[in-house]
């Protein structure tokens, strides 16, 4: 099978404070699936999705080189020709760790 993806995310931090910081994103993701057969013209049983999508993260510094970030997102496509897919989504916790930050 054939499986392109392209898609642009921006995020934004906002420190509320010396510990806490807020994470906010949004995304835009195209993609195009469909059967080998795509390299000879026949593009029968392929799908052009677009999929929106966002995420929300707060991390908190446990001290000057060690953080623990929570964060989760959500992306709804949209088929082309045949209309709204199942929303997906992900949830996930990281521990960074590191150079002592100037943050």
């Amino acid at each position: 099978p054939v499986n392109l993806r392209l898609g642009a995310q921006t995020l934004v931090d906002y420190r509320l404070n010396g510990r806490w910081t807020l994470t906010g994103g949004a995304s835009l993701m195209g993609a195009f699936a469909g059967p080998l057969t795509v390299f000879q013209g026949r593009l029968a049983g392929s799908h052009l999705m677009v999929a929106p999508g966002g995420s929300l993260g707060v991390a908190y510094r446990l001290n000057p080189s060690l953080e623990l970030r929570a964060e989760g997102g959500i992306e709804l496509p949209f088929d082309v020709r045949d209309g709204r897919r199942q929303p997906t989504g992900y949830a996930g916790l990281t521990l960074r760790w590191g150079r002592t930050s100037r943050r």
